[in-house]
């Protein structure tokens, strides 16, 4: 749905909740793009040092989350007066997250199934890779948690989609953390990447799901 409901103009305290909120959703979007700037440029970089498919992996995500909420920026600035204006800016929000989606499901399937199969060599142990990850599965949930909070008092599809790419990111950090984890202590350097599968299709699930979704929100604006 999109920022403005359908039932009429909104009164002086919804106009007033709803400005908070949106405050509340560029603060939420800024912060996503600077946290991830950092996440991605570290893990990035532990992951070449320690030759690590899942590392590297995981900071492209982050790459792609940056996009994702690039998105929600381009989206809010959209907001106007006319409701088919809004409706067409979420349902294009939220197709363009659903790319987003599609290329973390695509990538990590990939990088997993390449690993799986011996493509490369195998990854050496990364410390700061297991400290940095385990910040990161701490972090990424309590900011998808706030992200879908907001969303769901905007009932905003395109909000709410780009916090699932959030909590997307929640989960690949720990399946690459398991993994990394796994390879210090016993040489299992397998078990990143049989996660990374397990992600990969919940990617592919929620981009799924937010296309459709986008699709529904465009019909309405007609």
């Amino acid at each position: 749905m999109a920022l403005h409901g359908a039932g009429g103009p909104p009164g002086p305290d919804e106009v007033v909740r709803r400005a908070r909120l949106r405050r509340w959703a560029w603060l939420l979007t800024a912060l996503t793009i600077a946290w991830n700037c950092v996440e991605g440029a570290a893990t990035i970089a532990a992951g070449v040092l320690a030759g690590s498919i899942a590392l590297v992996g995981f900071g492209l995500d982050s790459v792609v989350e940056i996009c994702s909420a690039l998105v929600i920026v381009w989206f809010l600035l959209q907001e106007t007066q006319s409701r088919e204006v809004n409706l067409w800016a979420e349902g294009r929000a939220v197709r363009l997250v659903a790319l987003a989606f599609f290329a973390v499901a695509g990538y990590v399937a990939y990088q997993a199934a390449a690993s799986l199969a011996g493509v490369g060599a195998e990854p050496d142990t990364s410390p700061f890779g297991i400290g940095f990850l385990a910040f990161s599965v701490v972090a990424n949930p309590s900011l998808a948690w706030a992200k879908f909070s907001v969303a769901t008092r905007l009932r905003s599809a395109a909000l709410r989609a780009d916090a699932a790419q959030t909590r997307i990111c929640a989960l690949l950090a720990g399946a690459v953390l398991i993994g990394l984890v796994a390879n210090e202590a016993t040489g299992w350097w397998w078990m990143d990447s049989a996660a990374g599968l397990a992600v990969a299709a919940l990617a592919l699930k929620e981009g799924v799901d937010a296309w459709r979704g986008g699709a529904g929100v465009g019909q309405l604006s007609r």
